[in-house]
């Protein structure tokens, strides 16, 4: 009886360890990847809309050259405001499964004055009306897809919200088996190895943490764009810094608990 009752207690024990485990996961994935907040704060961290707004300037630059007319058309199309709110209203998409759509007809109309005054302060003519319209729509849709990287992030749209439904669903089950782990080692078979579990989650991620993710270069990861890449990789810097620092949390909090049930002992 008293083997099982130790088998039994080791069993619940490793248990314990693994709901520990994913409680924390899942409470770090709803407190960073899958919260909108966290991404804004990020973005201003690391100056993101600045850093897309050169960008743009740049292809915008980039697609004039063989219109003929001069950059001074692309004055004042966009302020930074805009590429915030664009920004913003695209992550918002995903985060609630709304149409990931924005709203150019400021910048096309913007645009377009200036296209008309460019051609009217320099007396050109034009032949090609439908090609003019056309160099206007490439030049927006260059803001567009810098914005919203439209052909890759509207996939996800439907995703990212059934992804956050079943984070919560699983923090609840996870947390709901944890307490009931516990009440059952600590009244019914009387044995308080929460100390241990803990040390084992932090000594785990440790090992993790040493012989897999250590071995990501986020410097190197490119997903979409320069500026989208440098986003992820600074998400994932601050993952694994939050990560490590948890991994020695849990060690030092078992130790506590273990000396302080020792005390009581």
């Amino acid at each position: 009886m008293k083997s099982i009752k130790i088998i039994f207690k080791y069993i619940l024990g490793l248990l314990l360890t693994i709901s520990i485990f994913f409680v924390f996961i899942l409470l770090l994935a709803k407190l960073t990847v899958l919260n909108e907040n966290y991404i804004y704060k990020t973005m201003d961290k690391i100056d993101y809309y600045n850093k897309v707004n050169e960008t743009i300037k740049t292809k915008l630059i980039q697609n004039n050259m063989s219109s003929g007319f001069d950059d001074e058309i692309l004055d004042d199309i966009y302020t930074i405001n805009n590429i915030k709110k664009d920004v913003k209203s695209t992550i918002n998409s995903l985060y609630t499964n709304k149409e990931l759509k924005i709203d150019t007809n400021e910048i096309k109309n913007k645009l377009t004055i200036n296209v008309d005054n460019y051609i009217k302060e320099n007396k050109i003519k034009i032949s090609d009306k439908k090609a003019l319209d056309e160099h206007i729509n490439i030049l927006v849709k260059v803001y567009t897809d810098e914005i919203t990287y439209y052909s890759y992030l509207n996939g996800y749209v439907d995703k990212m919200v059934k992804i956050n439904k079943y984070a919560n669903i699983s923090l609840i089950i996870m947390v709901c088996l944890t307490i009931l782990l516990l009440v059952l080692l600590l009244f019914i078979i009387k044995q308080n190895i929460l100390p241990a579990c803990l040390m084992a989650v932090g000594l785990f991620m440790i090992f993790m943490y040493y012989h897999t993710l250590i071995n990501i270069d986020y410097q190197t990861i490119t997903i979409i764009s320069t500026n989208f890449s440098i986003l992820i990789r600074n998400i994932g810097k601050n993952l694994m810094n939050i990560y490590t620092i948890s991994s020695y949390i849990f060690i030092g909090l078992g130790l506590l608990l273990g000396i302080i049930k020792k005390i009581k002992e």
